[in-house]
């Protein structure tokens, strides 16, 4: 395929999956526009979705596997993007197989009128696996009621499916009726008429092509993956300007300290064993930094080279050349400026031809000790030190002869008087090592080197990492140490206050799902624990969020070089005016890269330093607040669960964040009944002893732990409640939980405010309020939630019969890249919404703020654990 057939390949990818408007944006880190955070500030979680989804398309491959390609979409988004796999597997015959979290409705007609199949999967069983548009007919032949009218039939079957924890009698109901259909399908025989055609429409295997799998030598040359790694690469390493100007500074600082503890060294005794401690310290100190560097850079490196690698992108040789390609610039300006630093300021040899063949020699050494590949690094061990030692040492003393004392009395040169100054007889009397000792030891590190990149290529050509799997079963080591802990350590049993054994709680007969409904609900205890707190209303006026992003770009022009640097302005939020009222549930809605994300962190003051903020934010009447004040009244659960220690259980989890948040007044014991509350509010009682796991080890699943970052926040019961996305992820019986569990903290008198994608029917209507912004960062409607679908008929919208409110709400506020005539559509519409609510804003914000004078916020101090509370605490977590 050409370069050009390529770049309108993607270009075609980017308008089908909604990601021109971010085109030219870095990908950044998740969590890097909050200040503190240490990433670098990129396009939103719901583009980096789209993006991922994107370079799996461009491989155009025959099967494709998408694990949750909606979550952390908008609803306008996700329908979007499903209409472009679908619309892909209808074209070209390809295989398309995707996990998917509370869809819209649209969805399933999309699916039912393409003939699309659907495998319901509850606690591992299968509930039904078969065409989408005969799912319906076989709940209703499994004795469960049809479908009602208006309802999303994938949020039904989801009900029908999944086990509900509100309380134990509902718990119970529904593992009944869970298990019903479970068995009903494996008794599917008995109904296999219903799925006839199905099971005649399924080729067999000797039927189908036998060059499914392409050939080994298919894809880009060889040649072509080094230049486009090299080229990734090296436009990947210019752009960190964290690592680049951090190792250069560090050159600085390393050989400004060097060069003045041996600063303008004499030709005395002292002064030629200060060169000796010099030489050594160049040759092992710098290398040493320099490693601990490379590391750190390999280590994220290669979980991009093993998931790209486990998907056939290309193989080890052409990423062991790339990397040391890419990084040979950096790699020789370093030691220049290093040994620069080092030679003019401790006064080493004068002479033009050594002091250029000292940072030649200083370069060759760095060049070889960051080539060596990092599982490998223990062989410097072996000889590295001791060889650029011999080749500094040999720079310096070969062919020199220092002040001598009797040379300057006698004017004769006295092999026995003057041989400890004399450069030669201290090399090989003294350093034990030879005259112009350059060849050999350059030939062992060039040896080095080269047997280091062999042995890397031997290894990740036969051990190809699945980072999907790592860590899914236990090492030696880990056996070995959690039977000692189990020896040594004595866990106490743990009172819980809610949970009971269904023996003693209920009857043997089955239950009503009705009657379970009248029933108590661990929510309504857990809402009985809650505080009243003095209220917080929240009110931003005119804000607005510039970052400014530059462009460095040169050119070569014969001989004339020249430096061009381009500087633009993003709004990110664009004359904000919202209130977020105290004792109701807010949600803040919008399009993927919006600026929900960006609003949050505003409000709580933590937006990257580097943003230019326009606009105040009142606490009550207290006027842009400082960061203390507002950590003093509020909690934050961000969009990413990064933070979260992956050995420790849910349980360790949660009860190590209460005894380190919950006042000191509340026994050991209360306190871990608060949390065992917590895990059954939030549906955590299976996984409370399993492990958190991240990417490399196996444990919860993401909805799971984002159900711990949020039951983390919980357990202090904060005045001001903010979360990012709290339901991505999530199942929809788990989602609403969640959802309900935020209103009844609402209730209690705290000012609750949260993000959210593609809310179902029944959760939007927990919310008090919505605030709703578009792209733009603009604001297109803040007030109540049941107020909004008149808003939208008075502005010429009307909702379609038994459509969801939110995703009539995104669709009408959504601009449409796919094409020319849909983008500047969409954005008159969107346009127009904006200008209707600032038109109006003033009248509708008003009725949201208290009529009585709320007073100015109480400078509450965030409650931190003293010393010699948190000492122990985070001394036994780490263990």
């Amino acid at each position: 395929m050409s370069s050009e057939k390529k770049h309108e390949l993607v270009e075609l990818v980017l308008l089908e999956l909604g990601l021109k408007d971010c085109v030219d944006t870095r990908i950044g880190d998740p969590g890097g526009g909050e200040q503190g955070s240490g990433g670098i500030r990129g396009i939103s979680g719901g583009e980096r979705r789209r993006v991922s989804a994107a370079v799996q398309l461009l491989t155009n491959p025959k099967m494709l596997l998408c694990d949750e390609v909606t979550s952390g979409l908008d609803a306008f988004s996700s329908f979007e993007v499903m209409k472009s796999l679908t619309k892909l597997a209808m074209s070209s015959h390809k295989t398309i197989i995707i996990s998917i979290h509370q869809p819209r409705s649209e969805i399933f007609k999309l699916l039912s009128e393409s003939d699309g199949q659907m495998v319901l999967l509850s606690c591992g069983d299968v509930v039904y696996s078969g065409p989408v548009r005969s799912v319906l007919p076989w709940v209703e032949s499994a004795g469960q009621s049809a479908c009602p009218t208006g309802v999303n039939p994938f949020d039904y079957l989801l009900d029908l499916s999944m086990i509900d924890f509100a309380s134990e009698a509902m718990e119970q109901a529904t593992t009944q009726r869970r298990d019903h259909l479970v068995q009903a399908w494996a008794d599917r025989k008995r109904a296999q008429t219903l799925y006839s055609k199905r099971n005649s429409s399924v080729p067999s295997f000797a039927s189908l092509a036998v060059d499914i799998i392409p050939k080994e030598g298919a894809g880009p040359s060889l040649w072509s993956q080094i230049c486009v790694l090299t080229a990734r690469g090296w436009t990947n390493q210019r752009r960190d300007s964290i690592m680049l100007w951090g190792c250069f500074g560090e050159c600085v600082a390393i050989g400004v300290a060097l060069g003045a503890i041996y600063f303008r060294i004499d030709d005395s005794e002292e002064g030629i064993r200060s060169r000796t401690s010099l030489v050594y310290s160049v040759g092992a100190i710098q290398a040493y930094l320099m490693l601990m560097v490379l590391i750190y850079r390999l280590s994220q490196d290669i979980a991009v080279y093993d998931r790209e690698r486990m998907d056939r992108w290309y193989g080890p040789l052409p990423h062991l050349v790339s990397s040391v390609l890419f990084s040979a610039p950096p790699n020789i300006l370093y030691p220049i400026v290093f040994s620069t630093i080092v030679y003019s300021m401790s006064g080493l040899r004068a002479d033009s031809v050594m002091h250029f063949l000292w940072w030649l020699l200083v370069n060759i050494t760095m060049q070889f000790v960051t080539s060596i590949p990092s599982w490998l690094r223990w062989i410097k061990y072996l000889a590295y030190p001791n060889l650029c030692y011999s080749i500094l040492a040999s720079n310096e003393f070969t062919d020199i002869r220092f002040t001598c004392p009797y040379f300057e009395q006698t004017g004769v040169w006295d092999p026995v008087q003057c041989g400890k100054y004399d450069g030669n007889t201290i090399l090989v009397y003294q350093l034990d090592l030879k005259i112009n000792d350059y060849p050999l030891p350059i030939s062992y590190m060039a040896f080095y080197f080269i047997g280091f990149m062999l042995t890397a290529w031997v290894a990740l050509s036969a051990n190809i990492v699945n980072p999907t799997i790592m860590g899914a079963s236990p090492t030696l080591l880990d056996i070995l140490i959690n039977q000692g802990v189990k020896l040594f350590s004595c866990r106490q049993a743990i009172v819980t206050s809610v949970r009971r054994t269904f023996a003693a709680a209920l009857p043997d007969d089955s239950l009503d799902i009705e009657k379970a409904h009248l029933k108590e609900t661990r929510l309504d205890v857990f809402s009985r624990g809650l505080e009243r707190k003095d209220p917080v209303t929240i009110r931003v006026e005119g804000l607005s969020l510039y970052v400014f992003i530059s462009r460095f770009s040169w050119s070569l022009s014969g001989i004339t070089k020249y430096l061009r640097n381009e500087k633009r302005e993003k709004q990110l939020l664009k004359d904000v005016d919202v209130v977020f009222p105290a004792g109701e549930l807010t949600a803040i809605l919008g399009g993927s890269g919006a600026g929900k994300t960006t609003l949050l962190n505003a409000l709580l003051h933590r937006a990257s330093s580097d943003l230019k903020m326009k606009g105040n934010i009142y606490f009550n009447d207290t006027k842009n607040p400082s960061l203390r004040m507002i950590n003093g009244v509020s909690a934050y659960v961000r969009q990413d669960d990064n933070f979260l220690l992956s050995h420790l259980t849910v349980r360790e989890t949660l009860q190590y964040a209460a005894e380190l948040k919950m006042d000191h007044s509340l026994t050991k014991q209360q306190k871990h009944g608060k949390v065992e509350d917590i895990i059954d509010l939030l549906g955590l009682r299976e996984c409370a002893d399993v492990i958190i796991g991240n990417e490399s080890v196996k444990g919860c699943s993401g909805g799971q732990r984002r159900r711990v970052s949020i039951g983390m926040q919980l357990v202090t019961e904060p005045a001001c409640l903010f979360l990012d996305e709290p339901t991505t992820g999530l199942d929809a019986l788990t989602a609403k939980a969640v959802v309900l569990t935020l209103k009844q903290i609402a209730a209690s008198g705290r000012t609750v405010v949260c993000t959210i994608h593609q809310p179902r029917a029944d959760v939007w209507h927990v919310f008090d309020n919505v605030v709703l912004l578009v792209t733009g960062g603009c604001a297109a409607y803040s007030d109540r939630a049941d107020k909004v679908v008149e808003y939208f008929e008075e502005a010429g919208h009307i909702a379609p019969a038994f459509t969801n409110v939110p995703d009539f709400i995104l669709d009408t506020a959504s601009v449409n890249t796919r094409s020319p005539e849909l983008e500047e559509k969409t954005r008159k519409t969107v346009n127009a919404l904006v200008e209707r609510f600032n038109a109006r804003k003033a009248a509708m914000l008003e009725s949201q703020i208290p009529e009585q004078a709320m007073g100015e916020l109480k400078k509450v101090n965030p409650q931190f654990s003293h010393f010699g509370k948190a000492f122990p605490l985070l001394t036994r977590r780490s263990f």
